[in-house]
């Protein structure tokens, strides 16, 4: 009874699969399990919108440059083991026809020159009081981004510097208005060959809604829009760049103590799909998190450090920077020299990397390296004199003390008066090769304020030539009413963003003469005339609050003046005031052809012809 029983089974069961197998329809799609080919799959699709989105935001800027980016972006990092469809590699193929390499790639190059002056321009011009360079760096190099982002960002202002051909022509137009239509079918095939990943295609549409989102000014209007485009189009939920611009929306509204934020970048690296073997807004992205992550997630810098560096070209300068300064931060100063010396090595921003790379060192008290890369730098004419400044200092080599003296003996200070006196200083121009505001006071005593001026980025981009040497730069003080007509001694003090000079100055007796008299008569009959009535010679400097020359105590008599014997720690040595090093112009001389002296001779001449 029992074996029949199992016999019937047996039986109904071959008499049902039978018949499975004579009516199920044939299949017009490939049905496939969750794993690898689902994946590959789910790529295909993601990379059908990366395309769409590309062709998109090409047709609606009209730009070549936008257009070559894209190209780049598709072809150059397609991860080909990853995107096998011959249907997409010929869309690729039929893009990259329509991109004249030769120009976008001269045009690229000034983008690149732009940018770079203009993170430059932003790092130095926003340091403050509080606000050291590694500060302005972690501040600004975020904000900022790429090239390639800053420009989507600001056409305009690009386009009023950038010199080529920059608008797409209708030709190009029409051909990638046709190639998108070529989409539509790609798609409909791709559809037929996958039966997964239809429900995260995005339609072209909503893709031209995106870009014209996404190229909105105004942050906060941009991120309510980007808001509203998910609630209508859940697609987006899958496709990266919408995570990383509405990330940026937030970045740039300043809600960078929004969780938002950082979580919609975190959504970028979880729906990217590994598609390209390298990805600029994955490299951006990171350093985005790295800028909203807290010190203290160590693990998560790290990983978002290591994609930084595997999604960047030798040409992202700007973010290698930005990784050194965290990587100090963290003790990994190998690392973090690496990444400054591979910028140095390629030319990009040499003084500015120079500067972080010392700064860095300092702060690790590694000594004998910061000694070393100081020394480098003072030999190497690519580091500019108001970076060392900032440094040197705090080095203790017998170089860099010869150099700090070198330097400091290039200043010149002199008064100039008619009914109301003015100072004259003469600053070395590589001290002021920084878009960054500078004070300067000078005093007759250390309790009065006496003479001041405060100059911004601009005023001094257009300081005159000095009259002493034609590579310094003449700084011209206020008038005060009230001060004294020649005094004995100046205190001046430089704030510059960087450093800090504090000096004091002894009066050079003037020559008298006729000369003399001439200028300072024509002074008090001209008003506008202010004729140099003395120059004084420096005494003793000191740079920051860490000086490595001390302030002098009083002393009875002039002729006892003593300066300390440079030194990073406290030290009784002291070097006479004649093993200074002597400088041209400590006292007034026949052969400097100053203004004043040939407004002098002029009038003698006159006189003798008289």
């Amino acid at each position: 009874m029992r074996k029949g029983a199992i016999c019937f089974i047996v039986a109904i069961s071959w008499a049902i699969l039978g018949t499975t197998c004579t009516f199920q329809p044939k299949a017009e799609a490939i049905v496939l399990p969750w794993n690898k080919e689902h994946a590959d799959a789910l790529r295909v699709f993601q990379f059908l919108n990366y395309i769409d989105f590309g062709l998109s935001e090409a047709i609606q800027t009209e730009d070549a440059l936008v257009l070559a980016r894209q190209y780049e972006i598709l072809a150059g990092n397609l991860d080909l083991a990853v995107i096998k469809d011959e249907q997409l590699i010929e869309v690729i193929e039929a893009l990259g026809e329509l991109v004249d390499r030769t120009e976008t790639d001269r045009l690229d190059e000034q983008v690149r020159a732009v940018f770079s002056a203009k993170t430059r321009e932003r790092i130095y011009g926003n340091l403050s009081g509080s606000e050291d360079i590694l500060d302005s760096i972690r501040q600004q190099i975020p904000r900022l981004g790429a090239p390639w982002y800053d420009y989507r960002k600001n056409r305009d202002e690009y386009a009023a510097i950038l010199r080529g051909k920059i608008k797409l022509t209708e030709g190009q137009l029409r051909k990638l208005t046709e190639l998108r239509k070529e989409m539509l079918r790609v798609s409909w095939e791709l559809f037929g060959k996958y039966q997964i990943g239809e429900e995260e295609r995005i339609m072209e549409k909503e893709i031209d809604r995106f870009v014209a989102v996404i190229d909105e000014y105004d942050p906060d209007l941009m991120a309510r829009q980007l808001r509203r485009l998910l609630k209508d189009q859940p697609a987006f939920e899958a496709f990266p760049p919408f995570w990383f611009y509405s990330g940026m929306a937030e970045i740039e509204a300043g809600r960078v103590h929004d969780n938002y934020g950082l979580n919609c970048f975190n959504r970028y690296h979880q729906t990217y799909r590994d598609l390209f073997k390298k990805d600029p807004l994955l490299a951006m992205t990171a350093v985005e998190r790295l800028y909203l992550l807290h010190a203290g997630e160590r693990v998560q810098r790290l990983k978002n450090l290591e994609l930084v560096r595997a999604n960047c070209s030798s040409t992202d300068w700007q973010f290698y920077l930005f990784a050194s300064i965290l990587e100090g931060e963290m003790g990994m100063i190998p690392q973090a020299r690496e990444d400054l010396y591979r910028n140095i090595d390629n030319g990009r921003q040499v003084s500015l990397c120079s500067a972080v790379l010392g700064r860095i060192l300092m702060d690790s008290k590694d000594i004998r390296g910061f000694s070393d890369v100081m020394a480098d730098f003072i030999d190497d004419d690519r580091v500019l004199p108001g970076d060392i400044l900032m440094l040197a200092s705090y080095c203790d080599l017998k170089g860099c003390r010869e150099w700090l003296d070198g330097e400091m003996f290039k200043l010149n200070l002199s008064i100039a008066r008619s009914d109301e006196s003015c100072i004259r200083m003469e600053i070395p121009s590589g001290w002021l090769s920084f878009p960054c505001s500078m004070d300067v006071d000078v005093s007759w005593s250390r309790d009065e304020r006496g003479w001041n001026t405060s100059l911004s980025p601009t005023a001094i981009a257009v300081l005159p030539e000095g009259t002493v040497d034609d590579k310094n730069r003449l700084v011209e003080t206020y008038s005060t009413p009230n001060g004294p007509e020649l005094p004995e001694k100046l205190y001046a003090h430089i704030n510059h963003r960087l450093f800090e000079v504090s000096s004091e100055w002894k009066l050079i007796p003037p020559d008298e003469g006729i000369g003399r008299d001439v200028r300072l008569a024509l002074g008090k009959a001209f008003p506008f005339y202010r004729p140099e009535i003395g120059r004084y010679e420096l005494v003793y400097y000191r740079i920051g609050d860490r000086s490595i020359r001390k302030e002098p105590v009083e002393r009875e008599h002039p002729s006892e003046e003593e300066t300390t014997a440079p030194s990073a720690t406290p030290s009784d040595d002291t070097i006479s005031e004649d093993s200074l090093p002597n400088r041209p112009g400590d006292a007034i001389s026949e052969d400097i052809a100053s203004p004043d002296k040939i407004l002098e001779e002029k009038v003698t001449n006159i006189s003798e012809d008289l």
